[in-house]
């Protein structure tokens, strides 16, 4: 049975291959599921951004987990800093423990923009369809974060 909460550290991580970030950030280990129920792709470190609206990841994860990166829906984005096209998939995410031997919580149908990008980025966990199904709790002072299911 899941449990009904978990608390993580923020945690200095890789984000982005081959580089660790200064400063200690929210971070989930994950796992996003391929389609179907094949094989998963664990990822350590995906960024909680409250900021942003949707789940993105580099599209260079679409072939791995069996997806077609053109057969999601296509959209355009726009961030501070950038504009694109993504493709949006319904994918499936375990949120691993904080301590990383189990699965937290399971999360289906959760919309994942797939982004065409050259320069690399980390995966980003956005509000809709993954952050607004939780109760979260953020304690800058003491570097946690809480993960409550409602």
């Amino acid at each position: 049975m899941a449990r009904a909460r978990e608390t993580y550290p923020f945690t200095r991580a890789q984000l982005i291959p081959g580089e660790i970030t200064p400063e200690e950030q929210p971070v989930l280990p994950i796992v996003i599921c391929g389609p179907h129920g094949s094989r998963g792709m664990p990822i350590r470190a995906a960024l909680v951004d409250t900021g942003a609206d949707y789940c993105t990841c580099p599209s260079r994860v679409a072939k791995p987990l069996g997806y077609k990166i053109r057969s999601g829906k296509l959209i355009t984005f726009g961030t501070a800093t950038t504009k694109g096209k993504a493709w949006r998939h319904l994918v499936d995410i375990a949120i691993l423990t904080h301590d990383y031997r189990a699965v937290f919580h399971r999360l289906s149908n959760v919309p994942l923009d797939l982004v065409q990008r050259r320069s690399p980025f980390p995966v980003l966990l956005g509000r809709i369809g993954f952050l607004d199904r939780f109760v979260i709790r953020i304690d800058f002072k003491n570097k946690l974060f809480t993960l409550e299911l409602p």
